[in-house]
């Protein structure tokens, strides 16, 4: 007889919360730099322009750890619990010491801690999602990543709010009052239980299921093509996130006063939260690759209103929307396209978030340049590079279309995502199982 499991120790609604939580302040903490960059340069003695380096070595912090953090959430009973908790902690660094930085290659170093953080804090987040929510992770991997999107819209109104309302000390408090968040955060991990680890029984595969997808050559195909497309998307979802506020107050059009480029700033990301809500929705009947056709097409849009009328606040705000839009299916839909025929484990996790560290280091730091050099003779060079940015993620998408067929045993998962989310059962702590194998069939994990 199969040898018991005990009851899984962690509820999905506590998981849901914490791991929804943990997005939310990953988005904060991000998108605070955006409207941060003409206080951070003036702190600096540089002109905003050149604050281009601090998303490279972002990007390399990144790269460097994201093979490491999928390494050791692929060790044997490893809790991914531990590794974001290792995130966290290192995100409190980067965040809480910002203002004190009073020069660029303070600025770098910091950025680089920040880079550090985001494979630790990204990936143990999916993996953890993974292992509770088995079949239903996608819906979940979607609305977590909506609340993602809900701390990227809070942040420069909170930004905002601490330069109007606050006294002298407003640029300590906008940093060190989400560190503190995010310090309570790991705590939060380090205590809660982490999720159960199960494997699939031997005889699966007797009973009509699927083995994973193995490593060979078609697998490897996949994972390359997905990281190289979320290289380019992730780099112009950071490019347009994070220059936005200092393009609209620069001069000589001066299209939004600081108070309104931060709200501008914050409405990009409201759509963008409410469209991966929408998307989530929808993606239990419509497949991945129409939803990120959608994508590519909305974002080309926003960059011809605003290059057909540059100097018109409201084509700027109808092409800002369309640009939250359009970005907001590209991560959580191109991981449910190689889901349909790759295993959501941390290596291939891993290879994904060496693209996304990638694009969102060099894609800021290639528009930072080139407004550095060429703003004064092109003032459009900002949405022109987005533009460019926009036409290669396209181009690098369509070979991953080629995988897009399901497995019968895939096809059967994705049809269970149109059951409730969490049902009255299911809010509770996972049941006693009596085997693997039970806990396997019960829970899809």
């Amino acid at each position: 007889e199969d040898a018991p499991v005990g009851r899984a120790p962690l509820g999905r609604r506590t998981a849901l919360a914490l791991y929804a939580l943990g997005s939310l302040s990953n988005g904060y903490c991000v998108n605070l730099r955006g409207p941060a960059l003409p206080e951070l340069a003036a702190r600096a003695g540089v002109h905003v322009h050149t604050l281009g380096p601090i998303f490279a070595v972002a990007g390399v912090g990144g790269l460097v750890c994201a093979i490491p953090a999928g390494a050791m959430l692929n060790s044997k009973g490893m809790n991914p619990h531990h590794v974001l908790s290792l995130g966290l902690i290192v995100r409190v660094i980067g965040i809480g010491l910002v203002p004190w930085c009073r020069s660029m290659s303070a600025l770098c170093v910091i950025s680089a801690i920040q880079g550090i953080s985001m494979p630790f804090v990204g990936i143990a987040l999916r993996q953890a999602q993974v292992a509770v929510f088995g079949l239903k992770s996608a819906s979940v991997l979607s609305l977590t990543m909506a609340c993602f999107g809900v701390g990227s819209m809070i942040a420069p109104l909170v930004y905002d709010f601490c330069r109007r309302y606050v006294g002298w000390h407003w640029f300590t408090v906008a940093f060190c009052g989400p560190a503190i968040l995010v310090a309570l955060n790991a705590v939060v991990c380090l205590v809660l239980p982490g999720p159960p680890i199960i494997t699939k029984p031997a005889n699966a595969e007797s009973k009509g299921e699927s083995a994973p997808m193995k490593r060979d050559g078609r697998f490897w195909l996949l994972v390359a093509c997905l990281s190289i497309y979320f290289f380019a998307a992730v780099a112009l979802e950071v490019s347009w996130g994070n220059w936005l506020y200092a393009y609209v107050i620069a001069e000589p059009r001066h299209l939004y006063t600081p108070h309104g480029a931060a709200l501008l700033t914050s409405g990009l990301w409201m759509v963008f939260t409410g469209a991966r809500f929408v998307i989530s929705a929808v993606s239990v009947w419509a497949k991945p690759p129409p939803i990120l056709i959608l994508g590519q097409l909305m974002c080309g849009v926003a960059l011809w209103v605003v290059l057909q009328k540059p100097d018109s606040a409201n084509a700027l705000l109808w092409g800002n929307f369309l640009m939250g839009f359009g970005i907001a299916g590209a991560f959580p839909q191109g991981i449910a396209l190689g889901r349909q025929v790759v295993e959501l484990e941390g290596l291939a996790q891993a290879c994904f978030e060496i693209g996304a560290s990638a694009g969102a280091g060099f894609g800021p730091w290639m528009v930072g340049e080139l407004q550095h050099r060429f703003s004064t003779q092109e003032p459009l060079i900002f949405p022109y590079s987005c533009l460019a940015i926009l036409l290669l993620s396209t181009i690098l998408l369509l070979p991953s279309f080629l995988f897009r067929r399901l497995p019968a045993a895939d096809a059967a998962a994705a049809a269970s995502l149109s059951d409730p989310l969490l049902s009255e059962e299911e809010g509770r702590e996972l049941p006693h199982a009596t085997s693997e194998e039970q806990l396997f069939d019960d829970r899809g994990a």
